[in-house]
């Protein structure tokens, strides 16, 4: 398609997604990076430890089909690859052709992968027919894609697939605001959701839809899914929360619904109405929930500079030669007491915001920067407290000072305990 003439006014249009304009979509999305930023890359795992007790029935033996589980719009296999990393059998459908053919070699091999479904054969996803059972069922990120029209047909295929007393977990972003995800073609002026959303869904509806397609509610989440609330420190990279906090472990297994963080996303987890407690389902505005509130910290990385000793613990300190410290605030009197107690004399503190003479801080003189290279010999001993150790380590490096330490790891440590 051409540009616009030069000159031509935007004339925006809402763009109607056809079965054939859907296709092309994710077949298009399939040749960019798009999916780094997909939900099951970023979020998967986080899901995975949310829905703990439903993988936990599959390990214990207490479904009846094997264990088996699909994931239907299966995308490139990222959700996949971790079901069979943690040692589940695990199927995939996904209609976009261009997706499948990005699905890892990893995955492909491996030994509980039990494949792709086809599309369109009878008894498949595709099909009318009862289709092959599993004992759990993954919508993730789906029912926020599909047209009116196919959406009951799709979750009564998911009640056919479902062997006796298995289970079903949908997830779908929590109210999404549609707008904020609208873009705009500059080429053709049409407008549409960047992720080809046709739905928001609140948890009162998203319960309400999936009790009306005749299943039974066994729980409701309300969860940010991301690496501040399931990762150790909040940190990527870092060990599973779940590992070191039994208590936030203990909660993904309560049977209580869960509020977790921003929540972001919803995670319904249910099975079919005529296999389900007497209790499932009902009074669900009333159910108990724990709620997990967050903060974000910052994690400030420390400046670094060649030349530098770091130092970790006070021992490695010269004996008995008298220290300055570096800085008077909060890292500063922890430095003070950590020498102390480790017998280590200090002689004062250096500040550059100290000015002129008789300045102390905790008892102790201070001094400023100019007066302290003045009056010091260049090899007397300072540990710097504060994150500003290029500037102020380069400074007293330039002077000729020889025992400068970079004592922020130290104060890092010391606060944290």
């Amino acid at each position: 398609m051409t540009a616009p003439p030069p000159g031509r006014p935007p004339q925006p249009w809402t763009l109607d997604w056809t079965p054939d304009l859907i296709a092309r979509h994710w077949d298009g999305l399939a040749r960019t990076r798009a999916f780094d930023l997909g939900f099951s890359r970023l979020a998967g795992r986080h899901l995975l430890t949310l829905i703990a007790p439903e993988l936990d029935r599959l390990r214990t033996g207490g479904a009846g089909n094997g264990g088996r589980i699909l994931d239907f719009g299966a995308g490139k296999g990222d959700l996949l690859a971790l079901l069979v990393g943690a040692g589940h059998r695990a199927a995939g459908y996904e209609p976009s052709a261009g997706l499948r053919a990005d699905a890892p070699r990893s995955l492909l091999d491996h030994p509980l992968f039990l494949g792709f479904l086809p599309d369109g054969a009878k008894g498949e996803p595709g099909g009318d027919g009862p289709g092959p059972l599993f004992d759990l069922i993954l919508l993730v990120e789906v029912v926020e894609h599909l047209p009116a029209g196919t959406l009951p047909a799709l979750l009564a295929r998911a009640g056919r697939w479902l062997a006796p007393g298995g289970r079903l977990v949908v997830t779908t972003p929590n109210a999404e605001d549609l707008g904020l995800q609208t873009v705009f073609c500059p080429s053709c002026d049409a407008l549409f959701h960047r992720w080809q959303h046709l739905r928001s869904l609140g948890a009162a509806t998203l319960r309400r839809m999936m009790e009306e397609a005749g299943f039974a509610t066994l729980a409701l989440h309300e969860a940010e899914l991301t690496d501040r609330i399931f990762l150790e420190d909040g940190r990527p990279g870092a060990p599973p929360r779940t590992a070191a906090d039994p208590a936030f472990a203990a909660l993904f297994r309560s049977g209580l619904d869960l509020h977790l963080g921003d929540a972001t996303s919803l995670v319904w987890v249910g099975m079919r109405r005529e296999e389900a407690p007497p209790a499932a389902g009902r009074f669900g505005h009333l159910r108990p929930r724990a709620l997990v509130r967050a903060t974000t910290v910052l994690d400030i990385e420390p400046e670094h500079l060649d030349g530098l000793a770091v130092l970790a613990d006070a021992a490695a300190l010269p004996p008995g030669r008298p220290v300055h410290i570096f800085g008077t605030g909060r890292g500063g009197d922890l430095l003070l007491a950590e020498l102390s107690a480790a017998g280590v004399p200090v002689a004062g503190f250096i500040d550059v915001a100290a000015d002129g003479d008789g300045a102390t801080h905790a008892g102790l003189p201070v001094l400023g920067v100019d007066r302290f290279i003045a009056a010091m010999a260049a090899d007397s001993p300072v540990i710097l407290s504060n994150r500003h150790v290029a500037a102020n380590g380069r400074r007293l490096l330039d002077a000729g000072f020889r025992a400068v330490y970079n004592g922020h790891p130290l104060v890092m440590r010391l606060a944290a305990d």
